[in-house]
């Protein structure tokens, strides 16, 4: 029997405020958590982003 393609994912986490509650590490824990309940999804690419005044 053929085996299933897994679906390639990418997650993207960003930060536009210095509020010390908002971390990308903590976002992506999350969206991590969120793939792995999907045995036939793969992340591919991961991306966390600090954006500064001059963004």
């Amino acid at each position: 029997m053929p085996r299933k393609a897994r679906l390639r994912t990418a997650i993207y986490a960003r930060v536009s405020t210095k509020d010390k509650d908002q971390d990308p590490d903590t976002q992506l824990y999350r969206l991590r958590d969120s793939v792995s309940v999907h045995p036939d999804w793969e992340i591919r690419n991961v991306r966390p982003r600090h954006l500064t005044t001059s963004d």
